[in-house]
């Protein structure tokens, strides 16, 4: 609607404006509210506009961000903060910034959609690994208890084993595993190089960090600073693990097959909560997640 420099809107254009009035109006050409004029008061009204009339204000008119409104489509009056979300649409219909198809943010679109997400109301979480069938997904869903990373190719025990043992037992235990079609012999305990390629969010420990504590090297010497890992509870993970968000994961440390060459009774370990990677005795007990080579 245009507005008349000598009045608050058209509709006071056939009275006689009050002085007061005018000289409110006067430059005032603000997108983000609706003029009125109040001639039984003498005043100049300037309402936020709601041109759906779903009594949220635009937050947005003619490019000019509206302060205090809300209503990310403001032409469409089913969409409004906080309304249900439309599947599939590409649209931002509950106003979170993010279109409907796409609702947590993560650019990846929803399954159901077309999309690799399948849990879109998480954004660390969109499985696009599994968007083919394996012998470890089916679509994105993850079976038979074992996951295959995307990077490495690495098959992973997915949950990890139940408890805690010493590392005599976890190598063991591992050596035993039968699981996702896979019997005896075919699953190992990860050597401490393969238990870093399950870092995520931590540069120092993730492979080829700075840390140099390798296969090629597993003396307490090349246990540096680096090793330490990152922030407490800092990792990409809604709980502040440092390891891929698809894993089911527990707070702790995963034994690694690689003993310290200074001091055989002692073992390398990769702690969950800060990607730390430090050598404790054989006898004290740890987590276990076998792995093997995928197919």
């Amino acid at each position: 609607m245009q507005v008349d420099a000598r009045s608050c809107c058209v509709g006071c254009i056939a009275f006689a404006v009050p002085v007061s009035c005018y000289a409110a109006t006067w430059f005032h050409g603000d997108p983000c509210t609706a003029d009125t004029c109040d001639t039984d008061y003498d005043e100049c009204l300037h309402g936020a506009v709601d041109a759906d009339a779903d009594g949220y204000p635009a937050a947005e008119v003619d490019g000019t961000t509206c302060t205090g409104g809300t209503d990310c489509l403001d032409d469409l009056a089913t969409a409004f903060p906080g309304a249900p979300v439309v599947e599939c649409s590409e649209l931002d219909n509950d106003c979170n910034a993010n279109a409907d198809e796409d609702n947590d943010g993560d650019g990846h679109v929803a399954l159901g959609c077309g999309g690799d997400d399948c849990h879109d109301d998480d954004a660390l979480v969109f499985l696009g690994e599994c968007s083919g069938v394996n012998e470890c997904c089916d679509g994105c869903f993850q079976v038979n208890g074992c996951w295959i990373d995307p990077t490495t190719g690495y098959m992973w025990q997915d949950v990890p084993m139940d408890g805690h043992t010493t590392w005599d037992l976890a190598a063991a235990y591992c050596a035993l595993l039968s699981l996702a079609g896979h019997g005896m012999g075919e699953w190992h305990l990860p050597t401490i190089s393969e238990l870093r390629t399950l870092v995520r969010g931590c540069p120092a420990t993730a492979p080829g960090g700075a840390c140099g504590l390798t296969d090629a090297c597993l003396d307490e010497v090349c246990n540096s600073a680096d090793c330490n890992g990152c922030a407490y509870l800092g990792g990409p993970r809604a709980d502040g693990y440092y390891l891929d968000p698809v894993l089911q994961a527990e707070f702790g440390m995963y034994w690694s097959s690689s003993s310290c060459t200074s001091n055989p009774t002692y073992a390398w370990r990769l702690c969950s909560f800060d990607a730390g990677v430090s050598w404790f005795s054989k006898d004290d007990t740890s987590m276990v997640r076998c792995v093997r080579p995928g197919s």
